[in-house]
């Protein structure tokens, strides 16, 4: 081949090379800087509080000074703590005291908020966190509320509790140490991964957002929830920055390789299955519910898998749309024009 052909085409290829890295490049620096926020400015007056330390403490006069107090002090979360989480009974109950304190006093419960105390007896860098976490979403929702944020023992009941103006982290269901806990109680292997201090930040956040963001679980289709899905796990982010993916979504770093190994597969099974437009709840379940792998996957799957697929078309919507904010996003209700607009179509 002629020597001047040949160089023409190697910068001609070199040229088109430059041109595609720039291009990626450009996409990476505009999803880093929507997420690179300042917010040394935004002051929020949060805190969490210790709920199970109050709760346990044993400084109070009488039971009637302890319950008292925990009304006053945390309003609609205790109530829902008592009636909910614990079920003593309603709180104007004429023996809400004295249930509230068989519970308290229950060698079990005891012993269990001991293992709490050992492990979780410095919280300032998990709350830290989870205060800038919200300052970012001050950033992007500047009239949004913020929530009280409090931690409780529950006897395993519950990981995160959330009322009108409060969110609560079960720190018992969070225990690193508790894993035989756990198992004799028989939760599976899957919940029993996710059951971990390193969670916490995003469970608090994910929570926070599906109920600020809630969605019709009965009445909207497959590709709805796919989207809605999509948009927490996008919003998530932009305020839990620098988490890996496989913290958002529960997987191990193997279940997470298996999704991006096997994108255009999840994508044609939907297709070929036709489910994308149905909304039979028992459909959504199988696609987007907690299970140890997906239903018409393969075992080395993890479950939810379409809200993983929901984030890929959300990042791919966003990439063409950079100067959309977050709460411009969540203003997008038409879901098939997100789908059609973001040009997902994952590479055989």
């Amino acid at each position: 081949m002629d020597r001047a052909i040949m160089t023409n085409l190697l910068t001609n290829y070199s040229l088109t090379v430059t041109k595609i890295i720039f291009f990626c490049l450009v996409l990476t620096s505009c999803e880093s800087d929507k997420f690179r926020v300042d917010i040394s400015d935004i002051q929020l007056d949060i805190e969490v509080k210790r709920f199970e330390v109050d709760l346990f403490r044993k400084e109070y006069a009488t039971l009637e000074e302890k319950t008292d107090f925990l009304k006053n002090e945390y309003g609609d979360f205790y109530q829902f703590f008592c009636e909910q989480a614990i079920r003593v009974g309603r709180i104007s109950d004429d023996d809400h005291i004295k249930d509230l304190n068989s519970f308290v006093t229950d060698p079990y419960i005891t012993e269990l908020n001991m293992d709490v105390e050992a492990e979780y007896a410095d919280f300032t860098e998990i709350e830290s966190r989870i205060v800038d976490d919200f300052k970012r979403y001050k950033f992007h929702f500047k009239e949004s509320e913020i929530p009280d944020i409090y931690t409780f023992v529950s006897g395993f009941n519950y990981s995160i509790i959330r009322t009108e103006n409060s969110i609560g982290i079960g720190l018992d269901r969070y225990l690193d140490t508790a894993k035989s806990y756990y198992s004799r109680l028989g939760y599976p292997a899957y919940m029993i991964r996710k059951m971990r201090k390193k969670f916490i930040e995003v469970d608090v956040m994910s929570s926070w957002l599906k109920t600020e963001y809630p969605i019709d679980e009965l009445e909207k289709n497959l590709l709805e929830k796919i989207i809605h899905e999509g948009k927490i796990a996008y919003l998530l982010d932009g305020l839990v920055v620098n988490e890996h993916d496989s913290i958002k979504f529960g997987y191990t770093p193997v279940q997470l390789e298996w999704c991006e190994n096997n994108e255009s597969r999840i994508w044609a099974t939907l297709i070929e299955n036709e489910v994308l437009y149905t909304s039979d709840y028992d459909v959504s379940r199988r696609y987007l519910g907690e299970a140890p792998f997906t239903m018409d996957m393969t075992k080395d799957s993890p479950g939810r898998i379409c809200a993983w697929v929901g984030l890929q078309i959300i990042r791919k919507y966003m990439d063409r749309n950079s100067e959309m904010s977050m709460k411009e996003l969540m203003e997008q209700s038409d879901s098939q024009k997100i789908l059609s607009d973001s040009r997902y179509k994952p590479k055989i």
